[in-house]
C-alpha cells in the first residue's frame, strides 16, 4: 500500500475504519486474482481503494 494512502487515510474522520476498508479491498483483490487469475481484480481493488482516499 502507498504510504501516501496510509498518510491520507490518517486525517480520515475514522482513520482505523479507512484502513481496514483499504485493507479489506486490497486483500479481496489479491484474493480474488488468486482465484480467477484475472488481473483487472487488483485494477478494481486498487480503484475502490483510491476512490475511498480521494473522500478522506
Amino acid at each position: 500500500m502507498p504510504r501516501g494512502w496510509v498518510r491520507r487515510a490518517s486525517g480520515a474522520a475514522d482513520p482505523a475504519e479507512a484502513a481496514f476498508r483499504l485493507d479489506a479491498f486490497l486483500e479481496a483483490g489479491n484474493n480474488r486474482r488468486g482465484l480467477f487469475w484475472d488481473d483487472a481484480e487488483l485494477d478494481r481493488a486498487r480503484d475502490l481503494a483510491r476512490e475511498l482516499i480521494d473522500k478522506t
